[in-house]
């Protein structure tokens, strides 16, 4: 297979070989002596997830609108060219493009309101949302505002379910001192 690879703003061709017996994918030549390291092994079901995304919004929306699309629900913008994120960024709404607590409001309160439609447990349902905002985290590659805002959206629930009073600014300083002790 064929690929292209952007690396530091400049587009290489380069032909991907690939192994099914074993699930690996190398690169056969190296291009202008950069060190370009691709992922081997057989995705997740995260990392297949993803890819189903992208897949499906490329082709519902096409290659321009599905990249810009993508990169607002996952931050990924590697399907944008640069052409397209240097206009984002002289026009002042390059922001658009970057994930952020807002995106973790909107997929917690999606998620919070199919789970109290269900006939479960509280602490099941708890569960099943930490599970879904973990799995976005990884979606996002640990992105330090979704971590916290899941944090916070977590911490909100579970004061709730204790039955005890939500105090933002403590579940901020706990989504704060986490962060922190995972990637300082």
């Amino acid at each position: 297979h064929v690929i292209d690879i952007v690396f530091e703003e400049e587009k290489y061709t380069v032909l991907l070989e690939y192994d099914s017996s074993k699930g690996t994918a190398w690169i056969s030549e190296e291009y202008d002596n950069k060190n370009i390291k691709l992922k081997t092994g057989n995705p997740n079901i995260i990392e297949k997830l993803k890819l189903n995304s992208k897949n499906n919004l490329i082709d519902a929306m096409g290659e321009d609108i599905g990249g810009i699309s993508y990169a607002v629900l996952f931050g990924d913008k590697s399907l944008i060219d640069y052409k397209t994120t240097t206009s984002f960024r002289e026009s002042g709404v390059a922001h658009i493009l970057a994930v952020s607590g807002l995106h973790v409001g909107f997929l917690f309160a999606l998620i919070y309101f199919f789970l109290n439609k269900l006939p479960l447990n509280r602490w099941l349902k708890f569960l099943l949302l930490f599970v879904c905002l973990l799995a976005y985290c990884y979606i996002c590659q640990f992105s330090p505002s979704v971590v916290r805002a899941s944090i916070m959206c977590l911490c909100l629930i579970f004061t709730r379910l204790l039955g005890k009073q939500y105090d933002s600014l403590s579940s901020f300083s706990l989504a704060f001192i986490i962060i922190i002790l995972f990637g300082p």
